[in-house]
């Protein structure tokens, strides 16, 4: 039981933290196939040995345990990552509008659909810009 909240929690981490949000469920089962078969390799340098380490009788303890198979852990870090990145898409406040030119303004003018042209009423110049372009004419020799 341990290894299933282990795992479905490392698989919630995941679906927060990994972007898009898509991809949380595969890296998620793929880690946790990866830590599994970690542990049944180390538990296998425990079977009929009785000067393993304790590490290898700790990962033998775990993986005897009839939940600790390999899809009972997929499933739990799978909907760990997608519950997690569910709520995070459904509460994600960085989502910003589509920003809309200002049509009362009249400076841009339209070109196709969705698309504006910026009009050289909207550039204000600059006093440092004119500078730093008059230097650069000076020095160029323009």
């Amino acid at each position: 039981m341990i290894l299933l909240v282990l795992f479905a929690l490392a698989g919630a981490l995941l679906g927060v933290v990994v972007r898009p949000s898509l991809l949380a469920a595969p890296c998620a089962a793929s880690l946790a196939g990866i830590l599994r078969g970690l542990l049944g390799v180390a538990a296998s340098l425990a079977v009929d040995n009785a000067r393993a380490p304790f590490w290898a009788k700790a990962s033998l303890a775990i993986v005897e345990q009839p939940l600790s198979g390999f899809p009972p852990v997929l499933c739990a870090s799978i909907s760990g990552a997608l519950f997690s990145s569910v709520l995070v898409m459904l509460t994600d406040r960085r989502r910003t509008a589509p920003f809309l030119p200002d049509s009362s303004a009249g400076a841009g003018r339209p070109v196709r659909k969705g698309r504006y042209v910026r009009a050289p009423e909207m550039v204000s110049d600059r006093p440092a810009q004119s500078e730093a372009e008059r230097r650069q004419r000076s020095v160029l020799g323009l």
